[in-house]
């Protein structure tokens, strides 16, 4: 390969979106391009971006994405929600590129969970299902959900007769299934052009929020592999899926749903070398596919919130102070040395201007930081730093709030304390 391959992510900003960008960013072969309806993090993490798509539901969606399409050259469609991905296959021919996900009869049946029930009744254990309003009472605690829907959306436990008869009520869509108490696993897989099942790597979800894995860690479980060959095979199901499994009053294993798409957590596997999206792209492009994870001690998956800002200040001077900014206890802030080599990727100018009481040329050598700077302006501790400052309109990071003041006052600089870089730093780029 030579020109790298673009792929598109839609909706980019979801979870699973944003792990598709961190699996892909780096790598070579391919140019990732995000695709939105709706203004949300995806803008913060893809350099080539779309925003204003209307709403997949809309009529003239494909219409639009499909002229992108074909502007952009884009080879491979990567759907990162499961209503979104069985639509977007159902309309390939139209858009004019792959999408990346299981064939438009797969996905009818893992969207909806009662006809992945049906399809593997007897194949691997299955949740009991109540019809009638008497059965359901007869077998309380019962769990109720969505039969078509994805994470803890409309999800309820029901445990008294008036909790019933307030869902039954609104039974249209949703199915009563017995209440499974035990732990929930995730069984992330890859199965090749034949459907035989190269990886399955199990996890437990030790802290849902939302729906969402955000505390998960390997585990081994026996006959996992065999399982996921059964539903692999009556699936027919090839490249990235993952199903769900709970733990029934007897701890025997229960499927809960199967999807064909990446997990947002799938994350961990990476750390064992297991990139799935970047496998599903190489297999669907004709190459051979083996999977050898890394040996390695346990490894865990924490997951939070994250905090982006966005900024359209200009500058071309970066001036930064080395003492409690660039050093801090006796550390390199390696937050800000990233956000200073992003602006040496940018052309900009940076100056190192401080006060430090020591041999700086010494220190900087110690540091290996010697050559990131244009200039370095060394002043006296009585001195004040904005005389030094020639150019206006410069960047200030610096620790102290007088210093920051008086460049402002002064020189007309944008003064930030370190605490701010982090909203500097341009997370679409390296």
């Amino acid at each position: 390969m030579h020109e790298p391959i673009k792929v598109a992510v839609f909706p980019c900003g979801s979870e699973v979106g944003l792990e598709i960008n961190r699996s892909l960013r780096y790598a070579r072969h391919f140019t990732l391009i995000g695709l939105n309806s709706t203004p949300d993090h995806g803008r913060m993490m893809f350099d080539h971006y779309y925003g204003n798509l209307p709403s997949f539901r809309d009529a003239g969606f494909i219409a639009e994405l499909a002229w992108i399409i074909r502007e952009e050259g884009i080879r491979f469609l990567v759907p990162a929600m499961d209503e979104v991905a069985a639509e977007l296959k159902k309309r390939e021919t139209e858009l004019g590129c792959e999408v990346v996900c299981a064939a438009s009869d797969v996905m009818e049946i893992v969207g909806s969970k009662s006809a992945t029930y049906d399809r593997l009744s007897g194949i691997v254990p299955v949740p009991k299902r109540y019809d009638e309003f008497a059965d359901i009472l007869a077998h309380l605690p019962v769990f109720s959900k969505p039969d078509v829907g994805y994470g803890s959306r409309n999800v309820a436990l029901i445990d008294r007769e008036d909790s019933l008869r307030k869902r039954w009520a609104e039974k249209e869509g949703l199915l009563f299934l017995e209440y499974l108490p035990g732990e929930e696993y995730t069984v992330d897989c890859f199965s090749d052009m034949e459907h035989q099942v190269l990886y399955a790597g199990p996890r437990i979800r030790r802290r849902v929020r939302m729906g969402i894995s955000v505390n998960t860690l390997p585990v081994s479980i026996d006959g996992i592999e065999e399982m996921a060959q059964k539903i692999s095979s009556a699936l027919k199901l090839q490249g990235t899926w993952f199903f769900q499994l709970k733990r029934n009053t007897e701890g025997e294993l229960v499927l809960l749903e199967v999807a064909s798409r990446l997990a947002g957590s799938m994350a961990l596997n990476r750390l064992k070398g297991v990139n799935f999206i970047l496998l599903e792209l190489f297999q669907r492009l004709g190459y051979p596919i083996s999977i050898t994870p890394n040996t390695m001690h346990p490894v865990e998956l924490e997951r939070a919130f994250d905090c982006k800002l966005l900024t359209t200040s200009a500058y071309d001077t970066v001036y930064v102070d080395f003492d409690d900014c660039l050093l801090i206890r006796g550390q390199l802030n390696t937050v800000l040395l990233r956000f200073l080599f992003q602006q040496v990727n940018a052309g900009k100018k940076i100056i190192l201007i401080t006060k430090h009481d020591g041999d700086l040329p010494r220190k900087l050598k110690a540091f290996r930081i010697t050559e990131l700077f244009d200039e370095v302006i060394h002043i006296k501790p009585q001195e004040d730093k904005y005389p030094h400052m020639k150019e206006s309109g410069a960047l200030f990071i610096d620790d102290s709030h007088v210093e920051r003041l008086h460049a402002v006052t002064h020189r007309h600089v944008i003064a930030v304390a370190p605490d701010v870089i982090d909203a500097l730093i341009d997370y679409r780029k390296l």
